[in-house]
Formats: structure tokens, sequence, C-alpha cells
């Protein structure tokens, strides 16, 4: 199983890929960066860096509020 985990309740977002039990990539967000800026490339990024295609996430595990970005539109 593929997952995308996402912590956007602290000042400091970041976000890692997990495939199995194994944590393949992780990254946090620079301090001086804003969420709202930084998540989506940063996903792009991950995915690329993995070598996923967005339809190859088996689930995407999201933290819930408080937090800069305390809602995620996923298409």
């Amino acid at each position: 199983m593929r997952v995308l985990t996402l912590e956007t309740s602290m000042r400091q977002a970041s976000l890692a890929l997990a495939e199995r039990d194994q944590v393949i990539y992780q990254r946090v967000m620079p301090p001086e960066t804003r969420t709202a800026v930084w998540l989506a490339a940063a996903i792009a990024q991950a995915l690329r860096d993995a070598n996923w295609k967005p339809d190859t996430v088996d689930l995407v595990a999201l933290t819930h509020g408080p937090g800069s970005v305390s809602y995620t539109h996923l298409t």
C-alpha cells in the first residue's frame, strides 16, 4: 500500500510517503514558507522523487486542524 501523509496542524507542515511499512520520503516545510504556497509543489516533488504517479497512491492521511491550512481539496 502506498500512503501520502500530510501534517498541517503545526506551524511547520510536513509530508511523507510510505510504502508497506517503510517511510521512503520525508520533507519538512522551511520555516519562512507559508503552508498554502508550499504544499502542492512539495507533493508534486515528492511523487516525482519517489517515481510514483498520483493514481498509484492508495491512501492520503491528513491531520485535522488547527493550522494554517484547515481544509484540503482533493480531486
